[in-house]
């Protein structure tokens, strides 16, 4: 069940589409017609057997309505746009009733608003159809380090923003998370590798390592575009690690979160700039360290992904998206504020500590 305040507007009304949830593939394997309240993870578990993909959701339980009408960024941005950039057509129920089609050649205006603007200003779009692609297995997980090790994250993450127009293959998240209840913090880095030709012959997995004793009995590189995330370079992840070779429907799962929950997210965009990612984290720590003594979060987790310009050449090269994102020349930061709690009676002061936090570093 939503909690109270998931409307978009007050005294709004939310539409339930998770019953249009149906898949078809075209004949030519070129697009996949998909139903507005589908599920990630429901989508792979169609393609996947049959070697395809979509650039879609990286967790199984998001949406795929509101993942592509948000924008949508995805393991393989890097190859293809956003979400977003890669919808042939758009089946949308206007105001007035109408059902109707935007795509290129058909209202085109539209088919623009409806990539990344939302629907929430021009109808309920009820089908997506998608360009697909062949996709095998991929080399990817999550590394868990010690939080003391934070800071030498930073360089090479910088580097991955800068170096991802040579290698777009590698998706990226770096994390760090605190834990009110236990009051303990945590370092951890997500890792995906798009570009095929993977093995635990190649490259080092969590089943060859010993976490006790930081040994491995396998190769200790990661692929290409983490190069300087590798062992050699950071270190064994400190406590475990999930690297390993997998299919998408796999890797995606990883992603889910519980439900339950009360969540806020807060985002906020920077420069790809070492100085200036350094500065933020700092800064961060310095506003979470002032309400220490009684946070009213259980868990803030600080999320950092690569915006590098290439996803937006590529969403140009498809037309175009309403992100904005056009406007800037070079590299950058997503970052996202992310709390959960439990306590209604703590939404106050988890949306006030939220803009407390963005305000510091906007």
């Amino acid at each position: 069940m939503l909690p109270v305040g998931s409307n978009g507007i007050v005294d709004g009304v939310t539409v339930d589409l998770r019953q249009m949830r149906s898949m078809i593939q075209s004949a030519d394997n070129q697009t996949t017609y998909v139903q507005a309240g589908a599920k990630w993870g429901e989508v792979s578990d169609v393609l996947g057997p049959l070697g395809y993909a979509i650039p879609g959701g990286r967790a199984s339980d998001v949406g795929v309505a509101g993942l592509t009408l948000g924008g949508g960024n995805s393991f393989f941005t890097g190859r293809f746009g956003f979400t977003c950039d890669n919808v042939k057509n758009f089946e949308i129920v206007l105001g007035n009733g109408t059902i109707t089609n935007a795509n290129a050649n058909h209202n085109p205006d539209l088919f623009k608003a409806l990539k990344g603007g939302g629907a929430g200003n021009f109808g309920i779009v009820t089908r997506f159809d998608f360009a697909i692609f062949e996709l095998g297995l991929l080399w990817g997980g999550v590394a868990f380090y010690d939080f003391k090790d934070l800071g030498n994250m930073y360089k090479p993450f910088v580097e991955f923003t800068e170096n991802t127009v040579e290698s777009p293959n590698g998706s990226l998240h770096v994390v760090w998370q605190h834990n009110a209840t236990s009051n303990e913090f945590t370092s951890i880095n997500l890792y995906v590798y798009t570009g095929g030709n993977v093995s635990a012959d190649k490259y080092y997995t969590s089943s060859t390592s010993n976490s006790t004793t930081n040994t491995t009995t396998a190769p200790t590189i990661f692929p290409s575009p983490f190069q300087n995330f590798s062992i050699s370079k950071i270190g064994f992840p400190s406590n475990a690690s999930t690297l390993r070779i997998a299919n998408l429907t796999d890797i995606a799962a990883e992603g889910d979160t519980p439900t339950g929950n009360r969540n806020k997210y807060g985002p906020s965009c920077f420069a790809n700039n070492l100085t200036v990612l350094t500065e933020v984290n700092s800064i961060i720590a310095r506003v979470l360290a002032s309400v220490a003594a009684d946070p009213p979060y259980e868990f803030a987790t600080m999320e950092f992904q690569p915006v590098p310009r290439i996803y937006t050449t590529h969403s140009l090269t498809q037309g175009g998206n309403v992100m904005g994102l056009d406007r800037f020349a070079g590299n950058n930061i997503l970052f996202s504020f992310d709390a959960t709690w439990t306590d209604p009676a703590k939404d106050t002061a988890v949306r006030r500590l939220s803009t407390w936090v963005l305000g510091n570093i906007t």
